[in-house]
Parts: structure tokens; sequence; C-alpha cells
């Protein structure tokens, strides 16, 4: 190669870099663009800053389980070879036996023999990462519970599922000799024929997103969703800002998605930025498997459609009005506290007409909510939990049991003055304030932590839950289980209604319901919130 020819590649070169360079810019500026339009968007919800793929994204992906078992085999490399081992040759000796029965094991499985030839490759370079990687997609074990927990469902429900034989007597399917197929698929798998059914064919995923958005606006009873990735962007920002829609309008909304593999693309406290108690769902183990309460108030579990948010500061008038025929002008008001001097000015019982040129309130203006003032206490540096163990008691000081939200129950629609409107318990909504900071749970009595609510019901007692996070280095056994650092946990109070004193209703419009809480143990701290 000359010297002419080396000179002009390497200015080819230095141009194909700088081309490159160039590129990058432009991705990440309509990267830019784009997330900023996102953000503007009216039809889409984001409730998660974004930020660069950081630590966990590496390695919870299949780069980082690669990498960390190629460092543990650069590891026995270098505890045999690199170290003062005294007989190295052992080491040897048992990663030969290793391999070999780790050879046999694989030739004796029951995988394709392409599949066979790519783990025997791999393993004869990398034999002890290869072989923990083999045993751990073997075993399987995630997938093995879930599909024996589904067969066991497929069983107990067959009869559920029964095949309809005028189906199987259509013209088109005795002609074509398939319904001996479809008797055997129905008995083996629980996969009944049927008729009258529709199917779209969408030749593109942009043409299935649109019409799954326009599905979703007609929902008018519920709405059931599954997807193994969710990530926030156009599309989930999209289904986000009508299912936060249909939710809004009494449809129950429910969305399933597998937190594992959303650990990177979704924060932990998710539910919560919806809005959502972080205890508002459970999974419980059961010597079956896992089991997800799918029905309202299933395993004493408030719903998931039921919660709302504190209600907004309402005004009502319930009052008389007195009018005047002259304007009255505002130096009327000024440096005047008596309102029956200024009602002087106006006419008692008369109705607005064409003469009328101002309007005075009788009465005052009332609130049309009311409002809980509370605080917590707890009655001993110490408390109890529920391991059965009278010797082991949590410490509550300092900052260790924050309270971060107040569930309130007994929560209805209301009318046009304010007054509740309901027909059944069911009907009820759970309202979560989650705006609370700055409260601990000490033997000090904290400060007061207020929050709206609307009137409830005459003569129903009022069930509300406190919601508390461990912030402390220590777990311990509430009514359900245990409870770990980081956690939140929820005690429950019920508010009684009562007649005889005068109190005919827990929170009444117009007024203040003042509650002093003292917690005497976290016997009955629940993990989820109870119904």
């Amino acid at each position: 190669m000359t010297k002419q020819e080396k000179q002009e590649r390497r200015l080819q070169k230095k141009e194909e870099r700088q081309l490159q360079k160039q590129h990058k810019k432009e991705v990440e500026r309509r990267n830019a663009e784009r997330e900023l339009a996102l953000q503007n968007n009216p039809d889409v919800i984001c409730l998660l800053k974004k930020k660069k793929k950081g630590l966990l994204r590496i390695v919870f992906s299949r780069f980082g389980l690669s990498a960390i078992l190629l460092l543990l085999q650069a590891g026995v490399i270098f505890v045999m070879f690199g170290t003062d081992f005294e007989n190295p040759d052992i080491i040897t000796v048992l990663l030969a036996f290793f391999s070999l029965f780790m050879f046999i094991h694989l030739f004796r499985s029951e995988m394709s023999s392409s599949a066979k030839l790519t783990w025997l490759f791999m393993m004869g370079l990398f034999p002890i990462p290869m072989s923990i990687m083999l045993w751990y997609t073997e075993r399987d074990a995630g997938h093995i519970t879930v599909r024996d927990r589904m067969r066991g469902l497929i069983r107990q429900t067959h009869h559920k599922l029964p095949q309809d034989e005028e189906v199987l007597k259509a013209p088109e399917i005795v002609k074509s000799n398939t319904d001996s197929l479809c008797r055997y698929l129905n008995q083996s798998g629980c996969f009944p024929l049927y008729h009258n059914t529709q199917v779209t064919y969408f030749p593109l995923g942009e043409d299935k997103f649109a019409a799954m958005l326009e599905e979703l606006k007609k929902a008018e009873k519920f709405i059931f969703m599954e997807y193994f990735i969710i990530g926030e962007g156009l599309m989930w920002g999209s289904i986000l800002k009508i299912l936060a829609e249909k939710a809004a309008q009494g449809v129950e909304v429910r969305v399933m998605y597998d937190g594992m593999c959303e650990i990177s693309t979704l924060t932990g406290d998710y539910p919560e930025r919806l809005g959502l108690p972080s205890g508002a769902a459970v999974v419980r183990w059961t010597p079956s498997g896992y089991v997800v309460p799918l029905e309202n108030g299933l395993d004493g579990i408030a719903p998931i459609s039921r919660y709302c948010y504190p209600p907004a500061m309402y005004y009502y008038a319930d009052t008389g009005i007195q009018t005047s025929d002259t304007e009255i002008d505002s130096g009327l008001y000024d440096g005047s506290s008596d309102w029956d001097t200024i009602l002087g000015n106006y006419q008692d019982g008369a109705v607005v007409s064409s003469t009328t040129r101002a309007v005075a309130l009788k009465d005052p203006l009332h609130f049309g909510v009311s409002m809980l003032k509370a605080s917590i206490v707890a009655d001993a540096v110490n408390l109890q939990d529920n391991d059965g163990l009278d010797y082991t008691l949590v410490e509550v000081s300092g900052n260790k049991f924050p309270l971060t939200g107040v569930v309130l129950g007994r929560q209805y629609p209301v009318k046009h003055d304010f007054t509740p409107n309901y027909t059944t318990d069911p009907d009820q909504y759970y309202l979560y304030d989650n705006q609370i900071s700055g409260i601990y749970l000490t033997t000090a009595q904290s400060g007061y932590f207020r929050t709206l609510s609307l009137e409830t019901p005459d003569t129903k007692d009022t069930y509300f839950c406190l919601e508390f996070r461990n912030d402390s280095d220590v777990s311990f056994y509430g009514a359900e289980g245990r409870i770990l650092p980081g956690h939140k946990f929820y005690l429950v109070g019920k508010l009684e209604a009562a007649p005889a004193s005068g109190y005919t209703r827990v929170f009444s419009r117009d007024y203040c319901t003042t509650v002093n809480c003292r917690i005497k143990s976290l016997k009955e701290a629940h993990s989820a919130v109870p119904d």
C-alpha cells in the first residue's frame, strides 16, 4: 500500500467517524424532541422522568447475566493458576470430571440436537458458568409452577366450557372432516369450537393500536388488560390516559404486567404514582402456588376500582336572599364586620325583578365538604408485634415509622346539596390521601394532619386506615406476616357515630372531625388495605 493510499484511508476513516458523531447527535436531538412532544401531549400520561439506563437494567439483562458468569469462570481460573494453591492439579481433575458429568447429562437430556451442539460448544469454552446456566434453564422453577397451576385450573374448570355439538354439525366442519379433531382439542385442552365469531386482521401494529384505543373508549363496565412488557412512551401513555378517564367514570380497570421484567422500565412505586396505595393489591402464596385476588373484596382486600382522591374545597348556600333596587357601592363593605348592618340596605323577602340591581345572601356560605383533623402517638417506645413472643418488641422512635397516607371509608357519590347518595354498602368508595409528610409514630403527640372528606350517612360507623412505612432496619410480624424494612403497613381504626350524644354522622358538611389516635401495638398491622 502506497503512502498516498494510506493517507486516503486515514481520511476516509476520519470522515466515517465524523459522520457517526453527526448521526449520534441527530438521533439524540430527535429523541429529545420526541420526549418533549410526549410530555406536552394532552392525550398522553407520563408518570416517570426519563433517565438513562442504569445499573439494574444491565444486571437484569442477558448481557449482565453472561458477564457475571464469565467473571465467575475467570475467578476459578485465577484460583487455579494465579494463586499459590498447594495442589492445583486437584482442581484441574475436579473440573475435568465436572465437565464430563455435565456433557453426559447434556446428551441424556431431551432437547434437540442443534441445542445440544450449542450448549456443548459453550460448555467447552466456559464449563462452570455455562453449566450453571444450563441447570438454571432446565429447572425453570417459575414457569413449571405457573404451568402446573394453570393445568390444575383447566382441569377444575373443564366442565364450564362444553363443546356445542350443533357447531360441529356445520357443513364446513363436516365437509372438511375436522369434527373429530375439534372434539379431541376440547377433550385434551379445553378448547371448544365456536361459531358466529369475528376476527379483525391488522396488517400493521399501528393499525391495531389505533383500533384498540377506540375500543377502550367504548368501555362501559370493565377493562381487563395484560401485557408482558410495559414501558412509558406514546403507546402506554395514550392507553393510561384512557384508563384514568374510564376509572373516573366508574369503569372497573385492571392491568396485569410482569413485575420482574419491568424492574428496569417501571419504578417499584408505580401503583402509588397512579394514585393507589401500595397495599391496594396483594399476591398470596399457598401450597398450590401464587394466588392473585381478582374479585372485589376477595381476601378482605379493598377493590382497586373503588379508590378516589380527596374532594376539592366545595361551598354551598342554603339561604334566602335580599334585594336592592339601587346599586350597592363596594365602599359599603369597607371596614364593616356586621353583616346584619349591611343587610339593612337590602329589602327582606324580596324577589328578583327587572328593577333589581343588587342581591345579597341572608346566611353565610357553608363548606360542602368536611375535614378530618387527626394526630398520632405511640403508647410506648417499644410496641408488641404479632410473633407471639412477649420479649420481642418494636422500637418506635425518631423517623423510623413515617405516616405516608390515610384511607377513609364510607365515601359515596353526593347529591346537589353534598349529602351522600347511596343505596347499598358496596357502593362506597375509599378516599386515599397520600399528601402527608412530616408525621412520625413516636411517643410524642404528633402535629395534626388534615384531609377533606365527603359527608357520611347517618348512624353509620366509618373505618379508616393509617398508612405507615417501615424505615427502620428491622422487620416485625403483623396481622398477615412479616413487615420488611422499606415496606408499608396499615393500621385500622373505627370512628363511631354517637346519636345519643347528638352526633349522628362521623363526617358532616361544614364541620371538622378531630381524632387523636393512640397506637398500642403493631399486632394488627396489615400488609394490604383491608376491606
